[in-house]
């Protein structure tokens, strides 16, 4: 069966929003398209929060996160300039599922509450839909703090492809950080939505636009 750009996903027990605000998830593996659905979105008039946004922010210059993750990693992993070597970091963890975990530990504390932070001020802003960009959402058990979920996804030659050219990583680099990642099969069948993002821009924002009117229709429901 071919498969379609964009399907709903039946869970068993959505969770169906009891306020004016509808909180979306975003999620999905690398390369995927995650922050593209997400643009798309934003200029449909969501409210954007960008998780990886906030990982930066939350290990800046100066803060106690960042003093935490070269206690933990070791001064080499800070530059010159005092930022985190982000790069350096990732092919660590990408190959060490431990160095992985003490990371997060270290950093998940933080960006939750610079998440929960801003969609409390999204919500008093009035925003009606509140769009949160999570790359790990059920690896960190974080999906029944939104309304709905939508996973992007792509073939993997696609994001492989992309990968090699957006980091300039090799194909056995690229592939390695997919096989470190969870299956996106399972994302798709816990998820209430399914964006399929291997064509064009184009094709991309049409699919973007219709997820929005299902969106509309369930936040008003």
């Amino acid at each position: 069966m071919d498969k379609v750009a964009f399907r709903p996903m039946e869970t068993s027990n959505p969770k169906e929003p009891d306020h004016p605000t509808l909180l979306l998830a975003v999620t999905g593996g690398a390369a995927s398209g995650k922050s593209a659905v997400c643009n798309h979105l934003a200029a449909l008039s969501a409210h954007v929060i960008d998780l990886d946004a906030l990982s930066r922010k939350a290990a800046a210059p100066g803060t106690a996160v960042l003093a935490a993750i070269e206690d933990q990693f070791g001064p080499d992993i800070i530059s010159p300039d005092g930022r985190l070597r982000r790069r350096k970091l990732r092919d660590i963890i990408t190959r060490n599922r431990g160095a992985r975990q003490q990371l997060e530990s270290l950093i998940h504390p933080e960006i939750f509450r610079l998440m929960e932070q801003d969609i409390r001020n999204a919500k008093n802003d009035g925003e009606a839909l509140i769009v949160v960009e999570v790359p790990l959402l059920y690896e960190t058990g974080m999906e029944s703090l939104f309304d709905a979920v939508v996973v992007v996804t792509a073939d993997a030659g696609v994001r492989i492809q992309r990968l090699m050219k957006r980091d300039g990583v090799s194909r056995e680099q690229a592939q390695a950080l997919l096989n470190a990642q969870m299956d996106d099969a399972e994302k798709m069948a816990r998820s209430r939505y399914v964006i399929f993002n291997n064509d064009s821009p184009e094709s991309l924002m049409q699919d973007v636009e219709r997820l929005y009117g299902e969106l509309e229709k369930l936040r008003m429901a």
